[in-house]
């Protein structure tokens, strides 16, 4: 991946601080605010103010108005757009990036074993043990050889710190996203999971058979971080040029392994409108669309600097300036598990307190750091 991605994903999060913004404009330019027009996506203003579609940068600087609907934005709404380099505005001073939390040595295989515990690991009394299971190779999100275990670890295990002294933790990582649900945690072997996202059971008039098995098993966090997600397609298939949710009637829809399709659900696409397969890893739904297999693909904005630096894409593939969604990124516990709501509502705990205190922003922040030094050394 490179640098320049992840200085992006660096800007992204430093968008978040709070701060004082200027008057609206109605020209979209970084270190601005800017009012929306008539006619205006959140991607046309991406690409007038930084020359490139990042929903993501837009999305974390505005949670608060575009939670509803991302993609298009009422004409009227101000929209803050940060700076190239993470400030709200001109005259905000860049913060610092926070120092790095003690990363242990763990082992990037199927380990239970693997421990990361709190400051009071070596406390003799005795405290129940949550035992948290990860995929890898998904930076920055999930990866061992990131502090904490990469962004959605390091927040879960900070979170569960910060709530008391009530539990310890230790993580696992297992690749096989699917054996999470279907196996590890229902079998008692894990107690969370992170790097799933939330349904919105209580929103889904006709949910899909795999939605329903997550809202009939599984109790979900509190939102870990929201994700932007992009919608490509080969450039020269007519998808590319949908404009609407309701123009990918009909399409072959790819995701990767362990994603739901809550959001498209939301929008009335379920089979048999579209169809729906799903590959190992996202670069796996980038080659089926450069073999005219799928129509369609989406997965994590942030992530697709990666995927298309890993298969050599360049022009071939577009992403869409109208569509987008965000889903969010939770931890997952089983029903079944005796401790599951205290879990989770321990976790809640502490991920208020990040939010509150600001530390969640400098945790996104420094591990995105961390990231960019190591794709730098690459």
């Amino acid at each position: 991946m490179s640098a320049l991605g992840f200085r992006t994903r660096l800007a992204t999060f430093l968008a978040l601080l709070t701060a004082i913004v200027a008057p609206p404009l109605h020209a979209q330019e970084a270190c601005s605010a800017y009012t929306v027009q008539p006619g205006d996506t959140l991607g046309s203003i991406s690409m007038a103010a930084f020359g490139r579609l990042d929903y993501q940068v837009l999305y974390n600087a505005n949670v608060e108005v575009l939670r509803l609907d991302p993609s298009v934005p009422p004409p009227g709404t101000i929209l803050r757009i940060p700076c190239e380099d993470g400030r709200i505005s001109a005259d905000d001073s860049l913060p610092g990036v926070p120092g790095a939390i003690t990363n242990p040595a763990i082992d990037p295989t199927i380990d239970a074993a693997s421990e990361v515990t709190d400051s009071d690991a070596a406390s003799t009394a005795y405290r129940p043990m949550i035992r948290i299971v990860s995929g890898d190779d998904w930076v920055p999100f999930a990866d061992p050889s990131l502090t904490g275990g990469g962004l959605f670890l390091r927040i879960t295990t900070t979170a569960l710190d910060r709530a008391g002294p009530e539990y310890r933790h230790t993580i696992g990582w297992v690749e096989d996203w699917e054996s999470h649900i279907f196996a590890l945690l229902p079998s008692g072997a894990f107690d969370l999971a992170t790097g799933w996202y939330d349904p919105d059971c209580e929103n889904l008039a006709n949910p899909s058979e795999r939605t329903q098995f997550m809202c009939d098993n599984f109790i979900f966090s509190e939102p870990i971080y929201d994700s932007a997600f992009a919608f490509f397609s080969r450039a020269d298939n007519p998808y590319a040029a949908a404009r609407t949710f309701a123009d990918l009637t009909g399409a072959r829809f790819c995701r990767a392994e362990g994603n739901l399709f809550h959001d498209l659900e939301a929008q009335g696409l379920m089979e048999p409108a579209i169809t729906i397969q799903m590959e190992d890893e996202e670069e796996g739904c980038l080659e089926g669309l450069l073999e005219g297999r799928y129509d369609v693909a989406s997965f994590e904005a942030q992530y697709a600097p990666a995927a298309f630096a890993a298969l050599g894409i360049t022009d071939e593939i577009v992403q869409s300036a109208s569509l987008t969604s965000i889903q969010s990124s939770v931890a997952i516990a089983h029903k079944s598990n005796p401790r599951a709501q205290a879990y989770i509502d321990h976790l809640n705990r502490g991920l208020a307190i990040l939010r509150d205190s600001g530390e969640w922003t400098d945790i996104v922040t420094g591990t995105l750091a961390e990231a960019e030094s190591l794709a730098a050394a690459e």
